[in-house]
């Protein structure tokens, strides 16, 4: 009698651990990062399927219902088919990082154990179950839940700032950091030694984006300050004593959302392009640049040194911010509602480059009891100032304004029909004319006629603050 054979028809263990992955829900971005959203303990939960918190409740999931912990390379395959799962899907969305903005409304969150976010409206402040993807890097930490009373300007009590512009500046940045949809402004704190610019670097990260490591140094190539800035919402550079043209180019890239190219992993022709756009906080002791691309995308606040005997110690201080943090904290939130009200009817003139900046800093007006128009005067007068500190350090514009008269002043883009009021000539006559004898000078000042052409360039805006014009 003919022998059968039997085939069982089993399924592998990694079909049955995948049965039980069902229920997440799956995204990916155009960027092709794929994303689950999980259920546990009954709170909706959002992770990127590379993350080890997916790797986690893979492995959760597996010992609740077999009982036994999936092998490493089983649980490599898995995160594999999920992520392959995800980016076959046609549906793209998109994450976020502590702060969403959408069209009448923006969602904070403060990483509670509920995963509710805190939704700001021009009609207020409430909690709410997000239908926003909102993902959370391990380095995240839970913001300081609001109080029933606010008061921002508390906040002004750690800050080394005096200036009452100043100081209009900051509550206005710091509440324009969560319009995550509009291009962000560098802040830059700069002062001498002993002035708590990192100190207060490291109170506005704690108040709007707390991680750990607040502070960073600044890194030395692209796909380390990608990194950085691409896990949190707030990145905080510190102890700056200058900046390369290629970090500062980096730097408007990452406040206006310009792409970052990379080659792509284990290939060599292909590249993989990163859009990324971050608000940002550089301190120095220094001018940190003196490029004006840069500068009109900045805040520049300089801060004083603080006297012996108005010193505290760190540790008083921050027990004395924790306890003011719950009213600063609803300030904050109150604020972007009241900005969010007026919004809609705020209109401004002359823009400048910043432009969202200062239609968001106007509508915050009347929260900061400050008279229509008082904002744009202010912030005028801060990107100005800015301009013309870095043209006090830079040797070329000094050379450049030596050649006038005292009393000469370019005050329009014409050029002027006074001979004495004007130079003109080559590149290479320019140099030469302006190029010190002294020899610790000479070698800050540009090497050769193109090199000069492209500073010019750069600084045509500049100059013109100071009353040259340059044609070419």
């Amino acid at each position: 009698m003919a022998k059968t054979i039997e085939i069982e028809n089993r399924k592998s263990k990694t079909e049955l651990y995948l049965e039980v992955l069902k229920v997440d829900e799956l995204f990916k971005t155009e960027d092709n990062i794929a994303i689950a959203r999980i259920q546990n303990e009954g709170n909706k939960e959002c992770h990127l399927i590379s993350s080890l918190q997916y790797r986690q409740h893979v492995t959760k999931r597996v010992q609740e219902i077999f009982k036994k912990t999936p092998t490493r390379n089983i649980l490599n395959e898995l995160i594999e088919l999920k992520n392959a799962e995800a980016i076959a899907q046609k549906k793209v969305t998109s994450f976020y990082i502590r702060a969403c903005q959408k069209e009448d409304y923006i969602e904070i969150d403060t990483k509670r154990e509920d995963w509710k976010v805190h939704r700001i409206s021009k009609n207020g402040v409430e909690l709410k179950d997000s239908t926003n993807i909102f993902i959370r890097p391990s380095a995240m930490l839970s913001m300081t839940a609001p109080a029933d009373s606010a008061n921002i300007k508390l906040f002004l009590d750690y800050l080394n700032i005096r200036n009452d512009d100043d100081q209009t500046l900051i509550l206005a940045y710091i509440s324009f950091i969560y319009a995550t949809e509009t291009p962000d402004v560098i802040l830059m704190f700069t002062g001498p030694q002993g002035a708590a610019k990192s100190t207060s670097s490291k109170f506005i990260k704690k108040i709007v984006d707390p991680t750990k490591a607040p502070l960073r140094t600044l890194p030395k190539n692209e796909d380390d300050f990608l990194l950085a800035a691409n896990n949190a919402l707030l990145v905080v550079f510190d102890n700056l004593s200058g900046l390369s043209n290629k970090m500062a180019d980096t730097l408007c890239r990452l406040s206006t959302g310009g792409g970052i190219s990379k080659r792509s992993h284990y290939t060599n022709l292909e590249e993989t392009i990163i859009e990324i756009k971050r608000p940002a906080i550089i301190n120095g002791i220094d001018n940190i640049s003196q490029r004006q691309d840069l500068l009109s995308r900045s805040l520049v606040i300089e801060l004083e040194a603080i006297s012996s005997d108005s010193r505290r110690t760190e540790k008083d201080l921050m027990e004395s911010f924790n306890r003011d943090l719950p009213q600063i904290t609803k300030g904050l939130f109150d604020m972007i509602s009241s900005a969010l009200r007026k919004l809609p009817n705020t209109k401004i003139k002359e823009l400048p480059r910043m432009a969202d900046f200062a239609i968001w800093g106007t509508a915050c007006e009347e929260y900061l009891n400050l008279e229509p128009g008082d904002f744009m005067k202010i912030y005028q007068r801060n990107l100005d100032g800015g301009a013309i500190n870095a043209m006090n350090s830079n040797l070329l514009v000094r050379e450049l304004v030596s050649m006038f008269p005292d009393e000469s002043s370019c005050t329009s883009f014409t050029k002027p029909t006074n001979e004495d009021l004007y130079w003109e000539g080559t590149m290479t006559e320019l140099l030469h004319t302006i190029t010190p004898d002294d020899h610790d000078k000479k070698r800050f000042m540009p090497k050769s006629p193109e090199a000069l052409g492209k500073k010019l360039r750069r600084l045509t805006s500049t100059l013109h603050l100071v009353g040259i014009g340059v044609f070419f």
